[in-house]
């Protein structure tokens, strides 16, 4: 081995410290996601070195890494469900709402690119439950964050500032407006594209035709 040669070793957990280092791998999975461009460049040995530790210990805690990756999005979804509810509580006005809803998922796109690709432009396929069921543990989490955005809509046409006419479509719309958004502006970075908030703005009035 060469003399100038640096290895750098991990200190290794006492026992019984399992979850600890459960939590490392994860972290460590996190970290490299926020520097990639795809999950799909992630692999036990990349997530194990970003971790200090030998790749055969994470078969004690993962099946296999997209085991790891479901276990990051499980913990994204629950940090992106917070930011809704915290932009949802900033008013008591349904608009304001909606409108603090939209600019906290643009926002988290824009500023977490790579958090945001593998919550919600996954290049895998996650395995199937014998129900048929992807994502088992996250699919509840999605369904929670879309349905603070339908209630909000529902709230909106309540008070007559939508005419929305279906919820679920109008929500639907709106998410199909922001994804594009975000991703377009981030593959396609040379493109002239039309000033955000007024993008974002027409978006959000055309798919639950939202009132001035």
């Amino acid at each position: 081995m060469p003399a100038n040669t640096k290895i750098t070793k991990r200190t290794r957990n006492p026992r019984g410290q399992g979850d600890h280092l459960r939590e490392e791998i994860v972290l460590a999975c996190i970290r490299l996601l926020d520097q990639s461009a795809s999950e799909l460049t992630l692999s036990l040995r990349s997530i194990a070195k970003e971790a200090g530790i030998a790749a055969p210990s994470i078969s004690r805690h993962f099946h296999d890494v997209h085991e790891i990756i479901d276990t990051v999005i499980a913990r994204e979804l629950n940090a992106f469900l917070r930011l809704l509810y915290e932009a949802r509580s900033s008013s008591q006005n349904p608009r304001d709402q909606i409108i603090a809803l939209v600019q906290a998922y643009v926002n988290y796109g824009i500023q977490s690119p790579s958090r945001y690709r593998v919550l919600f432009s996954r290049t895998y396929s996650p395995d199937w439950n014998e129900d048929r069921h992807p994502m088992v543990e996250t699919s509840p989490l999605m369904a929670e964050a879309f349905a603070i955005v339908t209630d909000t809509i529902q709230e909106c046409i309540n008070i007559g500032i939508s005419t929305a006419s279906d919820t679920t479509l109008g929500a639907v719309l709106l998410w199909y407006g922001l994804h594009g958004l975000i991703t377009l502006r981030q593959s396609i970075t040379s493109f002239p594209w039309p000033d955000l908030d007024v993008t974002v703005d027409r978006i959000l009035r055309d798919s639950i035709a939202l009132s001035n």
